[in-house]
């Protein structure tokens, strides 16, 4: 599949400018802010590694692509994870299983007990962890 039969079948929602997609490939600037991310984006939830090495250069995808104001925005379709199942899981879950948990780095039970109204707005609003520091 030619190049720009890969962009128009990437952009099958909207009607874009192949041009301008092109553009934007080669490193021109946006017309609205935030398309570059669409698109590096979309690339990344539509095909594979081999097509994207078609378009992007192993630098281009280090430093532009697997990014993560890029990567932040497959969540949650790219990830098929439901937002809403897993707040309901969190809110759920009860305190004392926690314990059983094998956590990465030691947590204090209690205060991630008194804090699941933050993990779960965290992940129902997208923020970031609000727990870490």
């Amino acid at each position: 599949m030619d190049k720009i039969s890969i962009i128009k079948k990437l952009f099958w929602d909207k009607d874009i400018d192949v041009n301008y997609i092109l553009q934007l490939l080669e490193g021109k600037p946006e017309h609205i802010p935030g398309d570059r991310i669409d698109l590096h984006r979309r690339f990344l939830t539509s095909y594979d590694w081999y097509t994207l090495l078609e378009f992007f250069t192993i630098d281009t995808l280090k430093n532009e692509v697997l990014v993560e104001k890029v990567i932040c925005r497959l969540f949650p379709k790219g990830l098929w994870v439901d937002p809403l199942e897993i707040c309901k899981i969190i809110k759920e879950f009860p305190e004392e299983l926690l314990k059983s948990v094998k956590w990465i780095d030691q947590v204090d039970i209690q205060l991630l007990g008194n804090s699941i109204d933050l993990i779960h707005d965290d992940i129902f609003f997208g923020s970031k962890n609000s727990l870490y520091s």
